[in-house]
């Protein structure tokens, strides 16, 4: 709904405005006389309003969808964010709640209701101007989110607590699919599934993949948040893209809840993720659900496979855990504190430092010495 319902709102509010029109055309004399000879030829009266604004909305048509194509390619040129959109949704209903109340008693100087929206449409962009230009000042931030596929009530939680926070720091990065779609979906994928040419969103060949990485969005929308960047992948092409997001990541979260030998995949990402990110770049999150012992076994194995031009050669420091036993919250809450002391020894140029540290408990240890 967070995706499709400003769209939806647009869409209609034309399509309504159009209905409106045409039944106030089919009360001037001219169309009062054309419905009387309708009816003097047989047809129903009864079906004669529903038709007046069915009519109305289907000539109004080219025009909402015009407008909602201009709406997506506002929203993938950055120019609106999914959470203005929203604000803009609830905004322009009530403003047109408002001038249905005014109508009947202020005829055409209700249409005067819409300066409330205008008025809460400049206040918002003046006002996060400033927040715009801090956000844009900071460099971003980028998290990648990988997972065990299938587990949709847990990612969808997740992933909701994780984007009302990260995306004020940085965009989050993940592989698309349909375990998200309902929280990752933008307006302009939206608009591409509604006309069916959603298979452009996705990386089929291997030399589309450069594209799609150069077009991810790494700068913040005009509320200071960063938006989630979904890959969508066919099967020749996702590792590749997995190992692209790695390496323009600044950490990596990997959520191993339900964990088991069947996830395969996971295992291969396992294995990406040693080869190409440094450990204290790497955070795993399990539970109760987490096979522990195949995740040992199974990083031990990708060990062992290194190569000696890996990041994490000769590195036997074990990789850091979040337990999500408590609430995905606290664990939240804890990988934020976590990340936040580590881009902060980054930015004061502790590097040298850090060059023998791996896991994030030992980047803690170190800044306090």
């Amino acid at each position: 709904m967070r995706a499709a319902a400003p769209v939806l709102v647009l869409l209609l509010f034309v399509l309504c405005a159009g209905g409106v029109l045409s039944s106030v055309a089919f009360s001037t004399w001219a169309g009062i006389q054309l419905q009387a000879r309708l009816a003097m030829a047989g047809l129903p009266v009864a079906a004669f309003h529903p038709a007046k604004f069915l009519l109305g909305a289907l000539l109004a048509l080219p025009l909402a969808w015009l407008l909602g194509q201009g709406l997506a390619k506002a929203h993938r040129a950055g120019w609106t964010s999914d959470q203005s959109l929203v604000f803009d949704a609830i905004w322009l209903l009530q403003t047109l709640l408002l001038m249905s109340v005014l109508m009947n008693e202020a005829g055409a100087e209700a249409l005067l209701a819409f300066a409330a929206f205008g008025a809460c449409k400049a206040v918002s962009v003046l006002g996060m101007r400033g927040v715009t230009r801090a956000a844009r000042a900071r460099p971003p931030a980028r998290l990648l989110l990988l997972r065990v596929f299938g587990q949709r009530r847990r990612s969808e939680a997740l992933l909701d607590v994780l984007a009302a926070r990260w995306r004020y720091a940085g965009p989050i990065q993940m592989i698309g699919a349909p375990d998200v779609a309902t929280r990752t979906i933008d307006p302009d994928e939206f608009m591409d599934f509604v006309s069916g040419r959603l298979r452009r969103q996705f990386v089929i060949e291997p030399q589309d993949l450069p594209r799609r990485i150069a077009d991810l969005h790494l700068r913040p929308d005009g509320d200071g948040r960063y938006r989630i960047n979904d890959v969508f992948c066919g099967n020749d092409t996702w590792q590749a893209a997995v190992r692209a997001l790695m390496s323009t990541s600044e950490l990596c979260l990997m959520d191993l809840r339900g964990f088991s030998a069947s996830n395969s995949g996971c295992i291969i990402e396992l294995q990406a993720l040693l080869d190409i990110v440094p450990v204290r770049r790497i955070v795993l999150l399990v539970d109760a659900s987490t096979d522990r012992p195949l995740l040992e076994r199974t990083l031990r194995s990708c060990r062992s496979q290194l190569a000696d031009n890996s990041v994490n050669a000769g590195a036997m420091t074990p990789l850091a855990t979040l337990d999500a036993r408590r609430s995905d919250l606290d664990a939240v809450a804890r990988l934020l504190a976590a990340a936040d002391l580590l881009f902060t020894l980054r930015q004061d140029g502790i590097d040298k430092v850090l060059a023998g540290v791996t896991t994030i408990e030992e980047v803690r240890a170190t800044s306090n010495a």
